[in-house]
């Protein structure tokens, strides 16, 4: 079963495992608007389709005098279908689409954290079954999905409110940077910290588990 790694659950169903995870696209996320604007000069009262509580509470964060609503299914047909004046859309899956001249604005990532494993395409197999899919995995990209995937983990029964959250792998040294959103977005906690690969048996579970702890030290829980 091949899927998006933002889509697999934190809890596999029984007899199921994650056997590989294939070489990342881009993780951001993009506007998709009318008359090729940006986020910043929508003009206020515009309509923005999102798909997601993350990606509501990030909007709402950037620009409250903007009218989000949700929308499901296909980012570029519901801004058709649906009349919105900008849908916001993962660039990875743009490029899967070939329609990557849709994005009218890129949401940099240290500020627009995106969705645990958003951009890499994650290949579920039977427990036990794994070598079999073994070539087919990508190191670094696994052990940066593992990371955010890590905190998502870490945080799933304290209630916390969207999160967003990007890893990295830079000369031996992996950095991991995590943010919960009130659903309003008026509210955010932050947390960030990194350590060497080589240093660690486990670096994306030891640097996961230093970002949650921080994120729920910093009140993540509370946040609604």
């Amino acid at each position: 079963m091949v899927d998006d790694a933002e889509n697999v659950p934190i809890t596999l169903p029984s007899g199921l495992a994650l056997g590989a995870t294939l070489k990342r696209a881009d993780a951001r996320d993009a506007l998709s608007a009318t008359d090729d604007l940006t986020l910043a000069s929508l003009p206020a009262g515009a309509s923005v389709g999102v798909d997601s509580a993350l990606r509501e509470a990030q909007v709402r964060s950037r620009r409250q005098d903007l009218v989000v609503s949700r929308f499901t299914g296909d980012a570029l047909e519901a801004k058709r279908a649906g009349g919105f004046d900008a849908v916001v859309v993962s660039v990875a899956s743009l490029f899967r689409l070939n329609q990557l001249s849709a994005a009218t604005d890129y949401l940099g990532i240290d500020g627009w954290p995106t969705a645990p494993g958003q951009g890499a395409i994650a290949i579920l197999v039977r427990a036990g079954d794994e070598a079999r899919v073994k070539a087919l995995n990508h190191a670094a990209s696994r052990t940066l999905v593992d990371a955010e995937r890590g905190v998502q983990e870490r945080l799933a029964g304290s209630g916390v409110a969207p999160l967003g959250a990007h890893a990295i792998l830079d000369d031996g040294m992996l950095f991991l940077s995590a943010r919960v959103y009130s659903s309003d977005g008026a509210e955010r906690a932050t947390s960030s910290h990194a350590l060497y690969v080589s240093d660690s048996v486990s670096p994306a579970g030891e640097l996961a588990e230093r970002v949650a702890t921080e994120l729920l030290e910093l009140g993540a829980a509370a946040l609604r």
